[in-house]
């Protein structure tokens, strides 16, 4: 673990304190983006003009999405 404490060191140029564990880990970072993403994308669902437009238009997919509380005038 030293090695790999040094190599990060290397990298990022922080000290790391490596250890190991038999506890659960945390989800990695990767891990919590993909399920903010996800949050936001529920969110995006949920809100009632979304949901208006899927009531009219069924087959619709939601391509893209922002969560952006602005709106256009």
């Amino acid at each position: 673990m030293r090695d790999l404490a040094s190599a990060l060191k290397g990298l990022t140029g922080t000290p790391w304190q490596v250890t190991a564990s038999d506890e659960e880990a945390q989800p990695s970072l990767r891990d919590q983006e993909k399920a903010e993403v996800e949050r936001l994308r529920q969110d995006v669902l949920e809100s009632p003009m979304v949901k208006a437009a899927f009531e009219a238009f069924p087959d619709a997919e939601l391509a893209d999405f922002s969560n952006d509380e602005q709106r256009s005038a």
